[in-house]
């Protein structure tokens, strides 16, 4: 069983500011960000159209976050589910409103 390792930003992180750019891999991960977002509401961009990106993203927009996702693959998780269950996911997420950035690098 291998467990998934998150990438990191390829850029340098502003100093100070620990709280603006997290990992989302498990449940404690989960309920800073939810904690974040009770303190403090503001536009989030979730790096990466995978499923746990995804799933991130629509549970933001729904909790009435602006909700950004990037990737640089030109559908969401296209190579997981297809072209056309990919094509459905970009399809729902911005009839809620977020916004797809596909085919864009961080």
């Amino acid at each position: 069983h291998r467990r998934a390792t998150p990438r990191t930003l390829p850029a340098p992180v502003e100093e100070g500011v620990p709280d603006r750019v997290l990992t989302l891999r498990t449940a404690a991960d989960t309920a800073r960000l939810r904690g974040l977002l009770a303190q403090r509401a503001g536009p989030v961009v979730v790096a990466g159209a995978g499923l746990i990106g995804n799933e991130t993203a629509g549970v933001l927009a729904a909790a009435g976050a602006s909700v950004t996702v990037v990737d640089p693959a030109r559908r969401p998780m296209a190579r997981q589910v297809g072209a056309t269950v990919a094509d459905w996911i970009a399809r729902t997420h911005r009839a809620v409103g977020v916004d797809l950035r596909l085919g864009t690098r961080i």
